[in-house]
């Protein structure tokens, strides 16, 4: 009986996602288009991300240009640096910390995807609990 209630609960859902409105994402692409990432943002009301990335990507100077068009667009970059190829907890945990104490509206990942990954994934979970007023894990 369980698994014929999972079968209708799994049609149900299918169902109903064909009737959810679902936001597709904008892909930036060519030359110069970190250049554009900043009237994106711009265009969605955002004034303050955290930018995450690691030390030497920092170091090197790969984001040199489009932290100087954050700063001419008005738009607050908060930088994390300190991402790890496996992050640990404490890794996500500080993250997490940063963005809401410098009430980030948004998360630009800039590097590799693993060391990213777990923090967007966190900071959208702690995000949708908020919003539904779920508490606990």
């Amino acid at each position: 009986m369980y698994k014929v209630y999972c079968r209708l609960y799994q049609k149900g859902l299918k169902i109903a996602a064909y009737f959810l409105k679902w936001r597709e994402p904008e892909l930036i692409q060519g030359k110069n288009s970190i250049l554009q990432l900043s009237g994106y943002l711009k265009k969605q009301h955002i004034s303050r991300v955290l930018l995450v990335t690691d030390h030497q990507i920092l170091s090197i100077g790969l984001m040199d240009s489009m932290l100087r068009d954050f700063k001419e667009k008005k738009i607050h970059a908060v930088i994390y640096d300190k991402t790890v190829p496996n992050p640990t907890i404490e890794n996500i945990e500080e993250g997490l910390c940063l963005y809401h104490r410098e009430k980030c509206e948004a998360i630009v990942a800039f590097g590799g995807g693993s060391p990213m990954d777990p923090m967007v994934r966190q900071v959208r979970r702690k995000k949708r609990k908020a919003s539904s007023g779920i508490s606990g894990q």
